[in-house]
């Protein structure tokens, strides 16, 4: 009888901890989503600027106007409103669409946890994608994921983070957890050099990812979480009657 009673109470336990795979909430629309850029000195490695990505594609590399700029892209997530014990698994992907002028590139792209804001902390600047999120060709402030996440070798398909990548957005998302806060994660050009890569007048020399707005949905950026709540507290109180109907039978 007792075996029989503890293999109930573990069964009706186990039963209420289901494993559910969520996606986080893609962001779309201006100007989240975006593309910050280093304009004003493209050698000092600061962001001056914000570019707006309402159509397609976000970039990261070199890009040239009347004056050269280097760029790199941000992808916002909205987080669930969940415990962080409760998130078990954290997986990252976006689609390469172009690798442009490959002649002068000649770097790779990291992938960085940049930061998670709270909208609910009256703060609501620190919501959307600022120019200091910027990081090409330096050591931007957030968590390196991935090194050489993409490299020129990389196809033009949907990439993903790699097992480690995986665990370091895991470990990332435990340490900084805001229930219903909003992740930023920059890809950034490693060693943008440009002598070679936009003072000379290229147009674009880099990499250009589907955004948020791209109209193929299969083709935006993806944060893929495993969540396992929590026992239910139902589940808690049915064990607790089972412990006590094998106390009395004792």
């Amino acid at each position: 009888m007792k075996k029989q009673i503890i293999g109930l109470a573990l069964a009706v336990l186990i039963g209420t901890v289901p494993h559910e795979r969520v996606e986080a909430t893609l962001i779309t629309g201006s100007p989240l989503d975006a593309t910050p850029e280093d304009s004003t000195d493209p050698a000092d490695g600061i962001g001056n600027a914000v570019q707006d990505q309402t159509k397609d594609s976000l970039i990261v590399g070199a890009f040239t106007t009347t004056t050269p700029t280097r760029r790199s892209s941000v992808f916002v997530f909205d987080l669930p409103s969940v415990p962080s014990a409760w998130v078990t698994n954290a997986s990252f992907s976006a689609r390469l669409f172009a690798k442009q002028n490959t002649g002068s590139v000649d770097y790779n792209v990291d992938l960085y946890a940049l930061r998670i804001s709270d909208p609910t902390d009256g703060n609501p600047a620190d919501d959307l994608v600022l120019a200091s999120d910027y990081g090409a060709g330096t050591s931007p402030s957030g968590t390196l994921l991935q090194d050489n996440w993409i490299t020129l070798a990389s196809g033009n398909v949907r990439n993903q983070t790699d097992a480690s990548g995986d665990a370091a957005l895991l470990t990332f998302l435990q340490n900084n957890w805001v229930s219903g806060g909003r992740l930023f994660l920059g890809a950034n050009a490693d060693t943008l050099d440009f002598n070679d890569n936009g003072s000379g007048g290229t147009i674009f020399a880099g990499y250009q990812f589907g955004s948020a707005e791209h109209a193929s949905v299969t083709d935006r950026p993806e944060l893929t979480l495993d969540i396992i709540p929590e026992p239910h507290a139902g589940a808690l109180i049915l064990l607790g009657a089972l412990l006590m109907l094998f106390r009395r039978h004792r």
